[in-house]
């Protein structure tokens, strides 16, 4: 136990001298995201947890892997392949248990006050997946039980291998030292919608500085701004729909803006921001599509306000929900 303490201590120390400066940002960097990611693996090796955001968690990471060319990375739980316990294997369910993620973004913050790695992934339809892992296999079966990822169980030389690939392009998969237990899989779920959702409110906070010092004239600037927050609102509903565990027959990511404004509740702050959320979704439909209209400065604005609003208000009505 005095050991594990002492390693926890280590890591906490050589994160702050070498990582702190950059706690909550997003990183794209592949050289970067390599480094930091192999950080948090290799500097508490033997107590590597990972934790997704619909699933339950990895004890351990046994070896993991990064592809230069595709931005893939690949992190194995564990490879039985070589194993003659034939009742281990059919307690895991596979000969190989793996994650892959073509890797969009990382980003550091902290979990009760400890330093956690978030990674999200890009998304891949079906038909992709197909191309890609139909390959070298004697069968291929996807499992699609979990609304942020996906399950590829695949048969290779007699062999089973469970491939666990994200199906939605947010902040799905935390890399977590383990702190003694201190961080349980619930925390690790709550930082990840938290952080989703706090970024999409950024990136609108952003928009609207640009948006409010924009000429009313400048058209052009007024769509493109107001297209790209229609773009982080419907991120940030269907992190509030997942949340919610609201059923859609198709793939999150495929759903539109009218697909997914249901799961808003709570629209009381609407009379103080002058604006509705049908207000809100004509807006920015018009700003998505060329329809050749004047769009209202006033009008994208309110909209801005209503979309930092409604995430606001409606996360925190998911916390009273659950804690009731």
């Amino acid at each position: 136990m005095e050991k594990i303490k002492e390693d926890l201590q280590n890591f906490v120390e050589k994160f702050q001298t070498e990582y702190e400066a950059i706690l909550e940002q997003e990183i794209r960097d592949w050289v970067m995201i390599k480094q930091i990611t192999s950080f948090f693996i290799n500097e508490h090796k033997q107590n590597t947890i990972v934790d997704f955001i619909d699933l339950s968690n990895w004890d351990s990471v046994e070896r993991f892997t990064f592809d230069d060319e595709t931005r893939l990375l690949e992190l194995v739980w564990h490879d039985f392949s070589d194993s003659k316990d034939q009742f281990e294997i059919e307690c895991f369910g596979a000969h190989l248990i793996k994650s892959e993620l073509i890797i969009d973004s990382i980003y550091i913050t902290l979990n009760k006050g400890l330093p956690v790695l978030l990674l999200k992934g890009f998304y891949q339809d079906k038909k992709t997946l197909n191309v890609k892992y139909n390959k070298g296999c004697s069968k291929i079966l996807f499992l699609e039980g979990h609304p942020f990822s996906v399950e590829i169980l695949k048969e290779v030389k007699r062999k089973t291998h469970s491939i666990t690939v994200p199906k939605i392009h947010c902040f799905t998969t935390s890399i977590v030292p383990n702190y003694n237990g201190y961080i349980s899989v619930d925390d690790s779920k709550a930082v990840l919608y938290k952080q989703n959702l706090k970024l999409t409110s950024d990136k609108i906070l952003e928009i609207m500085g640009i948006v409010g010092t924009t000429e009313e004239a400048d058209q052009e600037s007024l769509h493109v701004n107001g297209n790209l927050a229609r773009k982080h609102f419907e991120n940030a509903l269907k992190v509030l729909n997942l949340q919610q565990r609201t059923k859609f027959d198709n793939d999150y990511q495929k759903l539109m803006l009218g697909d997914l404004t249901g799961v808003l509740k709570n629209l009381s702050f609407s009379e103080s921001v002058e604006f509705t959320l049908q207000n809100t979704i004509e807006t920015l439909n018009k700003c998505s599509h060329d329809a050749g209209v004047y769009i209202s400065k006033s009008d994208v604005y309110k909209s801005l306000l209503f979309i930092i609003a409604a995430i606001n208000s409606n996360q925190t009505a998911n916390k009273a929900f659950k804690r009731n």
